[in-house]
């Protein structure tokens, strides 16, 4: 009878540069036997690039796995800590000291994302942004996003990037459904807020009303209905409104989209410059002060496809 063959031995990779942080999230009962895979590796004179032989009678196949599941995953998120399915849960308990890299002569690897801008010097030199290499604006246009403004999870981690220097937010054109969270209002210091072309339903939040320091507002192409709120007016920083061709259904009424009257307070509004409120069932007059060359700066004002009179 021919013996048992032994097995082969398993290889890893092992360096002595293996950042022995990947061992605490590993279960309790074999850190012990990973450490001394580690330890045994890190005795050896050997290049960075040496596949080293760990017999699996020391540390199990199921034990080398996790091993380099952890180290991929420590090495990703030094840079991108969103690689990792429970990145967002993990950045969700880390300060904006810890997220935003320190400034250095090499701009932080987040910088270059698609869609990311970052605080630079400059910026910071001009009074613009607080902090160097802190995300300043996510623009994530036509970029497939599926989610529900109404879910919380989605605003908590926009309210971390808002509360570590986020000042632009633009996810035009994506698959964003459902009605405002209040917690949107929450994003106090945003200058630019554009969800224009979603599927975006219900009526004008109230909670963006302590968004007062908006310069830019987009929900043009959605699914918007009820009236235009007289709080807008306190938006004073306001520059661009454009609450155009809007769908919802109305209850009690035929009538889609955004109606009433346009409200006499929205010529409150001294640095408005763009106001579109078309296609959408607004009726009677429009308010005489909002185009008095004397009290308006508006350029641009676009009515089409409203019952106005």
């Amino acid at each position: 009878m021919k013996g048992a063959q032994q097995q082969e031995p398993m290889t890893v990779a092992c360096t002595t540069r293996m950042p022995l942080q990947v061992l605490a999230i590993l279960r309790h009962d074999i850190t012990s036997c990973v450490r001394s895979c580690v330890q045994n590796c890190n005795r050896r004179t050997l290049p960075a690039t040496y596949v080293v032989g760990v017999l699996l009678a020391d540390c199990g196949i199921t034990v080398l796995l996790l091993v380099l599941h952890a180290l991929v995953w420590h090495l990703l998120s030094r840079s991108n800590p969103w690689d990792d399915e429970h990145g967002w849960e993990l950045t969700s308990t880390m300060s904006c000291e810890q997220l935003v890299e320190r400034a250095t002569v090499r701009r932080a690897v987040y910088c270059s994302w698609f869609g990311i801008t970052c605080c630079t010097p400059e910026a910071v030199a001009a009074g613009n942004c607080s902090m160097v290499n802190s995300v300043y604006g996510v623009r994530l246009v036509i970029n497939n996003l599926n989610a529900s403004v109404g879910d919380v999870r989605m605003v908590q981690p926009m309210q971390q990037l808002h509360d570590c220097g986020m000042r632009s937010l633009n996810l035009e054109a994506n698959n964003l459904a459902g009605q405002f969270h209040p917690a949107w209002g929450g994003l106090k210091h945003l200058l630019d807020f554009n969800f224009g072309n979603c599927w975006i339903t219900g009526s004008i939040p109230s909670s963006m009303r302590s968004m007062r320091n908006l310069t830019q507002i987009n929900l043009s192409n959605n699914w918007l209905n009820g009236t235009l709120p007289v709080w807008l007016d306190e938006l004073q920083q306001l520059r661009i409104l454009n609450l155009g061709s809007q769908f919802g259904a109305n209850q009690g009424t035929d009538a889609s989209g955004l109606m009433g009257t346009v409200p006499r307070q929205l010529s409150k509004l001294q640095q408005l410059r763009e106001l579109n409120l078309e296609a959408n069932v607004l009726t009677g007059e429009l308010p005489e002060a909002l185009c008095n060359e004397a009290d308006s700066k508006l350029l641009v004002l676009n009515l089409r496809g409203n019952q106005l009179t």
